[in-house]
C-alpha cells in the first residue's frame, strides 16, 4: 500500500541489473575496491582503496541498542580487512526519527537504511542516489534471491533507488501456555492441529475460540491487545480479507466501507470487552504479554530477542486470523546523494547484502532478511529456539500489504482516528455502516481529495 510506486526497473531488467536496462544511468565505472558478488562470495571482502588514501564512511541505521550493536559488529568485521577504511555508525532510535531528520535537511550518511514507505519522501528531498549502476558494475545478480515485489517497492523513475534488505511482516505472538491447541481440541473447541508442524494459521472462528479459552478476567489475564489507531487496526482488517486503502498504487481514500464484511467479522471478536486488554500503549501491552497476563499480541520480528529473555514465558507465532494477509514494510539500503567516496560506499553496500553479512545480522534474531537464501537458512530460522514457526515470517510476505508512510499514517490518524477508536467499542460496532462511510469520506483530503464539507450534495 504505497502512496506512490514505480515499476519501470523491472519492466526492462527481468530481475537482473544492467545499466542499459535502467534507462541511461551514468556508468559508475569499475569498482576501485573490487568487492566480489554476494552470490558468489560468502566471505568478508573489504579491499584497499585504489589511491591508498584513508577513507571514512558513515553508516546510518535505526533500531534498538541491540540491533545497532549488531550493525556495528558487521561494520567492524568489514573494516578489519582494510586498514585504510574507517566506518562510523550514525544511529536513530526508529525509522520515523531518521526520516524526519534527513528530510528536514540533515546530512545523509554515505550508506543508510531507509523504510520503503518513506522512499518517495527521501527521493523528493534529494537524500539518495540510484544504486543500480553501482551494483551492475559489481556483477550483483539478484536472480531468484529477491522477490519481484521487494524490487518494485524500491524502484522509481526506471531505476532501483535502494537495495531491498529487510522486511517486517506483522504476526501474532501467542502465549502457548494460555492458548493450548491440544486441550482446546479435546474440549471440542475449534483449533489448529498442534501435531501439524506447519499449523501456523487459523480462522477467525479458531482465533475467537482461543481468546475465549485463554481469557480469565478474574485472574487479570486477557486474550488480545489491539492498538486503537489506524495502523493498529490495519493488520487485523487485512488479515480478515479487507483493505485499508481503496487503491494500493494511487489511493484516494480509506476502504473501510468496501471492507465491511471483513471488518464485521474481526470486530465481532476484537470488541469483546472481557477478552481485550485495555493498555496505555503497545509497550504496556508487551509487558503484560511478557508477564503471562496476555494471550496474544501483534508484532514484528524485533520482539523476538526480548521475548526469549522473558523468564517462564512459552510462546510461538501465528498468522493474523483469517485469510493470511498482514501489514509490514520493507527496509532498503541506500547510497547517499553525495558520498565521501562513491566506490567505497558502493563496495560496503555490496558487502552488506552478501549472504555472509545478512546471515550475521540474522543471528541477532530481530530482523527478517529479504535475501531468500538466508531467510530459509538456519542462520535465520535458528532451530531449537523460539519461535518454533520462524518460517512464518518469510511465508507471511505473500500476503503482506505495506502501509503508507509514517507521515501519511499520522495524517490519517488526525483525520479519522476518533472514528476508528469508536469502531472498537460496542456502540461503534452497532454503527459500522455509518462509521465506515464517515472514515472513508474524512480520509479523502489526506490523499488530495475534497474535504467532506466541500463535497456537493447530490
Amino acid at each position: 500500500m504505497r502512496v506512490a510506486r514505480g515499476f519501470g526497473v523491472l519492466a526492462a531488467m527481468a530481475l537482473t541489473l544492467t545499466v542499459a536496462a535502467c534507462g541511461g544511468e551514468p556508468d559508475a565505472g569499475p569498482s576501485s575496491r573490487s568487492t566480489p558478488s554476494p552470490s558468489t562470495s560468502p566471505s568478508i571482502s573489504g579491499s584497499p582503496s585504489a589511491s591508498g588514501e584513508p577513507v571514512t564512511l558513515t553508516f546510518g541505521v535505526y533500531g534498538d541498542k541491540s540491533l545497532v550493536k549488531a550493525y556495528r559488529r558487521i561494520a567492524e568485521a568489514y573494516t578489519d580487512t582494510d586498514p585504510d577504511l574507517t566506518l562510523k555508525i550514525r544511529s536513530w532510535p526508529d525509522e520515523e526519527s531518521m526520516v524526519t531528520d534527513l528530510a528536514s535537511g540533515g546530512k545523509a550518511p554515505d550508506v543508510f537504511l531507509a523504510p520503503g514507505a518513506s522512499l518517495s519522501d527521501l527521493i523528493d528531498a534529494g537524500i539518495n542516489q540510484p544504486v543500480d549502476s553501482y551494483l551492475d558494475a559489481r556483477s550483483v545478480d539478484l536472480g531468484d534471491g529477491y522477490s519481484r515485489t521487494a524490487i518494485e517497492d524500491f524502484s522509481r523513475d526506471k531505476h532501483l533507488q535502494c537495495m531491498p534488505y529487510l522486511v517486517s511482516p506483522l504476526v501474532v505472538y501467542v502465549n502457548t501456555d494460555l492458548v493450548d491447541f491440544a486441550a482446546m481440541r479435546q474440549q471440542g473447541l475449534p483449533a489448529p492441529d498442534p501435531e501439524n508442524p506447519k499449523a501456523d494459521s487459523w480462522s477467525i472462528e479458531q482465533f475467537a475460540a482461543a481468546l475465549q479459552y485463554a481469557s480469565r478476567p478474574k485472574q487479570g489475564i486477557r486474550g488480545v491487545y489491539v492498538e486503537p489507531t489506524v495502523g493498529g487496526i490495519a493488520p487485523w482488517l487485512i488479515g480478515a480479507g479487507g483493505s485499508l486503502l481503496d487503491d494500493a498504487a494511487a489511493p484516494t481514500r480509506t476502504a473501510f466501507g468496501d471492507s465491511k464484511d471483513a471488518l464485521s467479522q474481526i470486530l465481532d471478536v476484537l470488541d469483546t470487552g472481557r477478552y481485550r486488554l485495555r493498555a496505555s500503549g503497545p509497550s504496556q501491552a508487551l509487558a503484560a504479554f511478557e508477564r503471562g497476563e496476555l494471550a496474544t499480541i501483534v508484532g514484528d520480528r524485533s520482539l523476538v530477542p526480548a521475548l526469549r529473555k522473558a523468564k517462564g514465558l512459552n510462546w510461538d507465532v501465528m498468522a493474523l486470523p483469517g485469510g493470511g494477509g498482514t501489514t509490514g514494510d520493507y527496509t532498503g539500503l541506500c547510497l547517499g546523494a553525495h558520498p565521501s567516496d562513491a566506490d567505497a560506499a558502493a563496495d560496503f553496500l555490496t558487502y552488506l547484502i552478501s549472504d555472509d553479512a545478512v546471515g550475521r545480522l540474522s543471528q541477532s534474531g530481530s530482523v527478517v532478511p529479504v535475501n531468500q537464501k538466508v531467510a530459509y537458512d538456519d542462520a535465520f530460522l535458528q532451530p531449537g529456539r523460539a519461535p518454533s514457526h520462524a518460517q512464518l515470517f518469510t511465508d507471511a510476505l505473500k500476503g503482506m500489504r505495506p502501509l503508507p508512510s509514517v507521515r501519511i499514517l499520522d495524517q490519517l490518524e488526525r483525520a479519522v482516528g476518533p472514528e476508528v477508536r469508536k469502531l472498537l467499542t460496542a456502540s461503534g460496532r452497532n454503527q459500522l455502516d455509518e462509521l465506515s462511510a464517515t472514515i472513508d469520506a474524512d480520509s479523502q483530503p489526506v490523499f488530495g481529495g475534497p474535504s467532506p464539507s466541500s463535497t456537493p450534495t447530490p
